[in-house]
């Protein structure tokens, strides 16, 4: 097993992109069970970082896949109305009851593994430690991000290919199925915050449950 200090190098190649061709009959040596952890623990991050540091080279890519890692997840949260009023980081920013409940239920999806955003209609998709200054727009107001600027964050991350669930109202949800057509929307067609709160509720009680099973 191999790393890769620097993401964007020579050797490194995103996660979404396919796999290399192995020569036929080449040899794939034996690994630990503790390269095999850190292999898949790298694997369940976006952009393959490993425990110790580095990232995954396009062989451990693929030998994390041989060893039973699946798509990465993302889950994507919208920005919130209800702000602080000084500069934080994106994860501080919101102070809203259901951005909150979303953020909660995006840590319950992701108890195994993967990554949480926040798509914001100011600066597109954020991470939580990124430092913004308070904003008053939502997406669709003038000024507010395009499909085409999200699309480029994306494919900068090298996460075009991954497993995403988007818990925003349908704006966000348009916004961010441009980049990402297949993902999943468990709040489509609710009839308001109230009843987005009760699916929320439910998806944190699913998700932990499971995470239990799986124990």
């Amino acid at each position: 097993m191999t790393t890769d200090h620097t993401h964007n190098s020579a050797t490194a190649t995103p996660p979404g992109a396919p796999d290399r061709p192995r020569t036929a009959g080449a040899f794939t040596p034996r690994i630990t069970p503790a390269q095999c952890r850190a292999l898949l623990a790298g694997a369940r991050d976006p952009i393959g970082l490993l425990p110790m540091g580095g990232a995954l080279t396009e062989d451990g890519w693929q030998r994390a896949r041989a060893e039973g890692a699946g798509r990465f997840r993302i889950v994507v949260v919208g920005c919130g109305k209800a702000k602080q009023d000084r500069r934080v980081t994106a994860g501080a920013m919101y102070v809203g009851t259901f951005h909150g409940s979303c953020r909660e239920t995006a840590k319950a999806l992701l108890q195994n593994g993967g990554r949480q955003y926040i798509l914001s209609a100011a600066h597109g998709l954020l991470d939580l430690s990124t430092e913004i200054d308070p904003y008053d727009i939502t997406v669709g107001d003038p000024g507010s991000v395009s499909a085409d600027f999200v699309q480029a964050q994306v494919r900068e991350r090298g996460i075009e290919s991954a497993e995403v669930t988007v818990l925003a109202g349908s704006k966000y949800v348009a916004l961010a199925r441009q980049s990402w057509p297949g993902l999943e929307a468990p709040l489509a067609g609710a009839g308001g915050i109230g009843e987005m709160k009760q699916r929320l509720s439910q998806i944190r009680l699913a998700a932990r449950a499971e995470a239990g099973q799986e124990r």
